[in-house]
């Protein structure tokens, strides 16, 4: 689906370069409403320290909103039934009547 061919060694889609409408931080926060509360439980004095999940946290769970901010509409077509799928419908109902 990404376009790439058998044994390409890098990765490179173009829709990659095309700016999001708002910051990856700003998605995150409405698809993952509970990761500032995770991040501060790993900071906490009892939360993990590990390495694992400060990038899971700050690094995978980012990237992973921008791919689906970008490719949302792929998900809403092929899984429309999907969970994710009717949070990024809804997102863009109301992200389209609080823009009006």
């Amino acid at each position: 689906m990404a376009g790439h061919q058998k044994g390409e060694k890098t990765y490179f889609v173009p829709r990659t370069k095309l700016p999001l409408a708002r910051s990856v931080e700003w998605y995150c926060r409405q698809l993952l409403p509970e990761l500032d509360n995770w991040r501060r439980q790993a900071r906490s004095a009892q939360g993990d320290k590990s390495d694992c999940c400060k990038i899971f946290l700050n690094e995978i769970l980012p990237y992973f909103v921008e791919v689906i901010a970008q490719d949302g509409i792929y998900l809403v077509h092929e899984f429309p039934n999907h969970p994710m799928s009717h949070m990024l419908k809804v997102s863009f109902v109301l992200w389209c009547a609080l823009c009006k």
